[in-house]
């Protein structure tokens, strides 16, 4: 699926998978990615087997995992593929978001929180954070560094090592949540229901709107939540349930 046909459903992948339709984009999660690198392992171990009588241990399957996008922390304190700074400045970020939701970042407290570095240093690090999906730059005349905002990917990644709680599981708790109502959903209400604090709560109840049709999410400017409420048809919580499955691997 990660390499053929760009991750689109065809009619051959239709067959195998009874919620699967013609023309959809599969979503991967991190454990459906290490279970295709343990079954590509799998087949070069046989191949080597045939071709030299040769052998490599296989890595273990790994296990169901509801935990956050699980990125790797190395002994050097980098965070998946990104650089020493990049981490840094992402774990800054994370740890100063007060709501949870993406914002705009004050170059003064980037320039002042790392002033031991360069500025062509910092410039780099962000961009390693855009390319992660961490950020969003946009650059203007007049600044010493991109205008900078937070985007969602930055909590999935960082929370887990920050704030030690996954949104990913706290996106579970809420579908089960949400699921269980009857249709017409108030994220003040929700988060009552959650038992989070306002912090932990707005990163996953992201995740939940984000799979609700456009028109069926209140567009009321809220400053505390993702959205002040949104409605459910019956396509809404097929989207839902398929989110849970996905995220649970």
């Amino acid at each position: 699926m990660i390499g053929h046909n760009l991750g689109v459903v065809d009619a051959k992948f239709a067959e195998n998978a009874r919620d699967a339709r013609l023309g959809e984009t599969v979503e991967l999660v991190g454990s459906d990615i290490r279970e295709f690198a343990r079954l590509c392992q799998l087949v070069i171990s046989a191949l080597d087997d045939w071709l030299g009588d040769l052998s490599y241990p296989i890595a273990p399957k790994a296990k169901e995992e509801t935990g956050g996008r699980n990125e790797p922390e190395t002994k050097e304190g980098t965070v998946g593929d990104l650089g020493s700074l990049a981490s840094r400045i992402g774990r800054w970020l994370c740890e100063h978001s007060v709501s949870g939701m993406p914002d705009n970042i004050d170059e003064e407290g980037i320039l002042t929180a790392f002033s031991d570095m360069e500025e062509g240093e910092l410039k780099e690090a962000l961009a390693e954070l855009e390319m992660e999906g961490c950020v969003v730059l946009s650059h203007v005349i007049g600044t010493r560094l991109p205008r900078i905002q937070t985007a969602e990917e930055l909590f999935l990644v960082f929370d887990p090592l920050v704030l030690k709680s996954s949104p990913i599981t706290d996106a579970l708790h809420l579908v089960d949540l949400v699921l269980a109502g009857d249709g017409s959903v108030s994220l003040s209400d929700l988060h009552d229901q959650s038992g989070m604090d306002q912090r932990r709560f707005n990163p996953a109840a992201g995740m939940i709107v984000a799979e609700i049709g456009e028109g069926r999410v209140s567009r009321t400017y809220s400053p505390d939540y993702p959205a002040r409420y949104f409605t459910m048809t019956a396509e809404d919580r097929v989207a839902l349930k398929r989110l849970g499955k996905q995220l649970t691997g």
